[in-house]
């Protein structure tokens, strides 16, 4: 597994997808940690419980993954929020789902 941190400074839209999809790499490592400590978790009893503070520890690193992800979005969408809002880099399923669930690229000009 990759153990690395994704750096909060990345402004551009082109930068934001290269970060969206490290970000999604590195959540995918996280859940996986997240089950296999679940499933240890599952295997110990309760008074033998010393992995509180690894458990602990692992979700805190989660939010803090979060937190980093909503903080570059937010700065991204200062720069040009109808990109974040209709990004280009999501498929076709999930543009179709962006529909499904109200957002259509005219919403827009009703939030200004």
């Amino acid at each position: 597994m990759i153990n690395q941190t994704i750096s909060p400074e990345l402004p551009e839209l082109e930068s934001f997808q290269t970060f969206f999809e490290l970000w999604l790499s590195e959540q995918h490592q996280h859940l996986h940690r997240l089950i296999l400590a679940s499933q240890h978790n599952k295997n110990i009893s309760n008074a033998e419980d010393e992995d509180g503070p690894v458990l602990g520890a692992l979700v805190e690193r989660v939010l803090k993954h979060y937190e980093t992800y909503y903080e570059v979005k937010s700065r991204c969408a200062e720069q040009d929020v109808l990109a974040m809002l209709s990004p280009p880099w999501t498929s076709s399923l999930e543009d179709a789902f962006l529909w499904k669930g109200g957002w259509r690229p005219s919403m827009a000009f009703h939030l200004l």
